[in-house]
């Protein structure tokens, strides 16, 4: 029975053959002597060749055969590879890849005509694909719908990660593993309804019957009973850890399942440096294109829209931005001009970012176009703003080129980018620093992500936090948790930090503290705090999923993942997080001004340190003295509200410091702590004798009680 496609599984294997071509080319360019390297281009040049040729694709095998005749002279060295040679493989990766492409699935296979041989190129060579195989006659259009599904096509022939099968797999053996160990504990259940029958007889046997059968027939009764609790405990123990351990494996598995719907960002990098290389080399301009964030997971039409917009972007930033060599050296910059990318993950978001370092937005080029099209110039650009400019830019229509080429001219570059926005939801932003670069950013709506998270119980729900953001968890007990005005807070590596119960941070209704908090250290754009949680889960990958639009959620929520049972548990954005719990923080500039300045009088850096982020936080002003002299001196110069004073310190101890300012008149009613690691009852009294109105240990410190003290001397 003849196939329907005859080429259904030469296209994957093909695909993927370019694909591994085209991303080992750009590694050996970029780095140094790899005969591994070399060897492994060779390989899927001559197994493509081999493919071609078995399905009668003779054109495609010659542009395979010709790679391996440019990298014939490298497989002893390794390489590295010059440009020259980089650039001529690649010109015949893109001949191969637009001849794949022509193949269409219901095409009967036709033998094709031989083509002419092609000449061996060492080097630079054989930089131009044969005419047949780079123009196909069947070749679809390349417009902009065109662009964006050639994209997904290559986006979603990416090879399955293998540790996500791997992880479907071993959580259903595993999971079958436990049904059949369930499976054996119910027969246990058979021989409980027995005993259960037996009761049942025994106890409705007739209450006349005689003392000692009555007095028999309870003992069995009784013997049934124990037999029965025994049994039934025995199952618990064996089907609540068995059942825990099945809905564990079920949530791993099912996330693995949903990470296979996947892509990594990575997947849009080869084509995107293809892309610049290829401007490059036309333009004349030599340039580096380098990418970050690969490892994110979005959906394949996320990504080959994203793909789709930026290789517009990619172009636009060799004609118009990134200026010819000798103009950059002119101008302190290397001859060699950088294109960056950047793809982030920012709470129900992910940015796509391509910046460059060329000469930035050419502002009277796109005066001149305005002018040119009857368009209004802003006010605001006539005045040297260039904000205005760039929204213009992004209403379309607009294009400095000189003239219409392959590569610019026609205006319709940003407007590609703004239609993929318009498409997800998301948003377009343009940034230019004159003489620095250009930057554009494609921020889009997340519609399923994965991502590793620290899942958390919070009032019998389970939430997860990504840990990209999670500094450290710990234990905090309650009594190191202080309040101040209308929040709380703890020491984090010698800083205060905002603190509070999730439950309280997502809205919940307050409860009795625990004894300890099990905390996360979140960390957000805006800074560090410190999250109470009832019990920690631990980490596990997840899969992002946005809330329906109808629900109204805290900004601290990003979205949801699901469990196996496909029951919603909340994700939570650590930036909103954070910006919520630093808003309940306490307004420490306001308390600043209502309370009188404290003087910390201490030889210890650390205590030091210490007790200035504690009374900072709580909104005091802080002066501080590192000696009892250098105190005196500071306590003359200013009025101050309290002194906390060190006891055992060279020179001028505390005790002393206090003796000494209640004898001076500017000083006298200015009341005085002491804080010491003595702790004997005589240091009390000394202490009490001299003037002194609190006496802290430090070994006993508790921010509450400072801050309490301190309130209530300022009060007095």
């Amino acid at each position: 029975m003849p196939l329907s496609d005859p080429y259904k599984y030469f296209r994957i294997e093909a695909a993927e053959l370019i694909e591994l071509l085209s991303r080992g080319v750009h590694e050996l360019s970029r780095g140094e002597a790899n005969v591994a390297g070399v060897a492994a281009l060779f390989r899927y040049a001559h197994t493509l060749k081999g493919a071609a040729r078995v399905v009668k694709q003779l054109p495609m095998a010659e542009q395979a055969h010709a790679i391996e005749d440019v990298l014939t002279p490298y497989r002893s060295t390794g390489g590295p590879l010059p440009r020259e040679a980089a650039d001529a493989i690649l010109a015949r990766v893109d001949a191969l890849g637009e001849a794949l492409r022509s193949l269409q699935a219901a095409a009967p296979a036709q033998p094709a005509a031989p083509a002419a041989p092609v000449a061996a190129a060492p080097a630079a060579a054989a930089a131009a694909p044969p005419a047949a195989a780079a123009q196909p006659a069947a070749a679809p259009p390349r417009g902009r719908a065109g662009s964006a599904e050639l994209a997904l096509e290559a986006v979603t022939s990416v090879r399955t990660d293998q540790a996500d099968v791997e992880a479907v797999l071993s959580g259903l053996v595993a999971a079958q593993a436990e049904l059949q160990a369930l499976r054996d504990g119910s027969k246990s259940l058979d021989e409980l309804r027995r005993h259960v029958e037996l009761l049942s007889q025994t106890l409705a046997a007739p209450r006349r019957a005689q003392p000692e059968r009555l007095l028999g027939s309870l003992q069995r009764a009784q013997r049934l009973a124990e037999d029965l609790a025994g049994g039934l405990r025995r199952i618990d123990r064996g089907f609540a850890p068995g059942l825990e351990r099945l809905a564990r494996e079920l949530s791993e598995t099912h996330g693995a399942a949903e990470r296979l719907r996947l892509v990594p960002a990575s997947s849009i990098f080869v084509a995107l440096e293809r892309a610049a290389r290829a401007a490059a080399r036309e333009l004349g301009k030599p340039v580096t294109f380098s990418a970050g964030g690969g490892e994110i997971k979005l959906e394949p039409r996320v990504l080959a829209l994203a793909q789709s917009a930026l290789g517009h972007v990619v172009r636009n930033s060799l004609v118009h931005g990134i200026e010819p060599a000798a103009e950059r050296r002119a101008a302190g910059k290397p001859a060699e001009g950088a294109i960056r990318l950047s793809v982030q993950r920012e709470g129900r978001t992910v940015s796509f970012s391509c910046e460059d370092d060329g000469q930035g937005l050419d502002v009277a080029a796109v005066k001149r176009e305005l002018v040119r099209q009857e368009r209004s110039v802003p006010a605001s650009a006539e005045a040297g703003a260039d904000g205005a400019l760039l929204e213009e830019l992004l209403r379309g229509g607009v294009s400095t080129a000189q003239g219409v080429t392959e590569l610019a001219g026609r205006g319709v570059g940003l407007d590609v980018l703004r239609d993929a926005a318009e498409q997800l939801g998301g948003t377009v932003k343009l940034a230019s620093e004159r003489g620095r670069g250009f930057r554009v950013e494609l921020r889009l709506p997340l519609t399923v992500a994965a991502f590793e998270g620290v899942a958390v119980e919070c009032d019998g729900r389970q939430v997860a936090i990504p840990l990209e953001h999670v500094l450290r968890s710990t234990r905090v007990p309650q009594q190191e948790v202080a309040r101040q005005g209308t929040g709380e807070s703890i020491i984090h590596e010698g800083k205060v930090i905002p603190f509070a119960p999730l439950s309280r941070a997502l809205g919940g209704a307050s409860r009795p503290p625990p004894p300890s908090w099990s905390a996360l250290i979140v960390r957000g754009r805006s800074g560090v705090v410190a999250v109470g949680v009832d019990r920690l889960l631990g980490a596990r990958e997840l899969v992002l999923r946005p809330l329906p639009r109808a629900a109204r959620a805290s900004k601290a929520v990003a979205g949801a993942t699901l469990d196996a049972l496909g029951n919603p548990e909340l994700v939570l954005d650590a930036d909103g997080l954070v910006q919520t719990l630093q808003q309940r923080a306490p307004r420490q500039e306001v308390a600043r001004r209502e309370r009188s300045p404290i003087l910390i009088v201490d030889d210890s850096l650390t205590t030091r340190m210490l007790e200035q982020s504690i009374l900072e936080s709580a909104g005091y002003e802080v002066d501080l003295a590192t000696s009892g002299e250098e105190g005196l001196l500071k306590a003359r110069a200013r009025r101050y509200g309290m002194f906390l004073v060190d006891v055992e310190m060279p020179g001028i101890d505390g005790f002393t410091f206090i003796e000494r300012a209640g004898r001076d008149p500017l000083l006298a009613g200015v009341p005085a702590v002491l804080v010491s690691s003595r702790n004997r009852p005589e240091d009390f009294l000394r202490g009490k004798a001299v003037g002194a109105r609190g006496y802290i240990v430090k070994d006993s410190f508790d921010q509450r009680q400072l801050l309490g003290l301190i309130q209530g001397l300022l009060e007095a």
